[in-house]
């Protein structure tokens, strides 16, 4: 297994055209989470765009009660990972 900052992944649950979803479990805490890997070399410069713009939305929305936890965003020259 690898980890994605303090995310260990333990399995591939799903796959799309941009990215992999994956089960992992968080280091220090245990909590269980999805981590979707988006692929930024498979993303035309206007589509990044709008990834990191929705991810900036659901920063802002993070505490709501009728949407689903935001726990952390992990970017590298590759990747962008929404937890």
């Amino acid at each position: 297994s690898y980890n994605v900052g303090a995310w260990s992944i333990l399995c591939e649950i799903g796959r799309g055209t941009y990215g992999v979803i994956y089960l992992a479990r968080h280091t220090d805490d245990g909590r269980a989470a999805a981590i979707k890997a988006i692929n930024k070399n498979k993303l035309k410069p206007s589509d990044l765009h709008k990834v990191k713009s929705e991810c900036q939305a659901m920063r802002e929305l993070a505490n709501h009660p009728n949407i689903i936890s935001l726990y952390d965003i992990v970017e590298d020259s590759n990747y962008i990972c929404i937890i």
